[in-house]
């Protein structure tokens, strides 16, 4: 992602902290599992306990995939769609939490940023495994949102916390 790309990610979660920060990620897939990103959709975060948790704004999420799915002048093959989602942690690591684990119920790319005393990292991202956990993600390609932009997958990799382990400061 290109320094301004990643600059809108850091704005937004520092705006928000010490609350979680959201957003809907369009692109499209290529062979090889290549994913270019195509636009962030910031989210209100609906969550009851913001500052642990995120929720999308579903009537956001909606009519994203009702756009996406009808374009100006029709589906073409390759065609944009939902692919991800990005949120925050505040004050916590820069990985998918339990939390997050739980509520994963599709294969959608999470990009997730740590916030450490209001200052956003750069973020880090995964994919669900079938099971619990999360394949980590590498970045692919330098470049803006569109056709340079992308991720590779990785060998899967697991993040997970073992059974009856707390991090301190983790958040979803």
């Amino acid at each position: 992602m290109a320094a301004a790309d990643l600059a809108r990610l850091a704005d937004w979660a520092q705006a928000a902290y010490p609350q979680e920060a959201c957003a809907l990620l369009a692109g499209r897939w290529r062979p090889g599992a290549v994913l270019d990103l195509t636009r962030l959709v910031p989210s209100r975060n609906l969550s009851a306990t913001p500052e642990q948790a995120f929720e999308i704004d579903l009537g956001l999420r909606i009519g994203l995939e009702r756009e996406l799915r009808d374009p100006p002048g029709g589906a073409v093959t390759g065609a944009e769609r939902l692919v991800g989602l990005w949120h925050s942690h505040p004050d916590g690591p820069d990985r998918p939490s339990e939390r997050d684990r739980a509520a994963v119920q599709e294969d959608m790319l999470w990009l997730v940023s740590a916030v450490d005393r209001g200052t956003a990292g750069r973020p880090r991202a995964f994919r669900p495994l079938p099971g619990p956990g999360f394949a980590r993600a590498r970045w692919g390609a330098i470049g803006g949102f569109g056709p340079v932009a992308g991720f590779l997958e990785e060998s899967l990799v697991a993040v997970a916390l073992p059974d009856g382990m707390q991090e301190k400061g983790m958040s979803s």
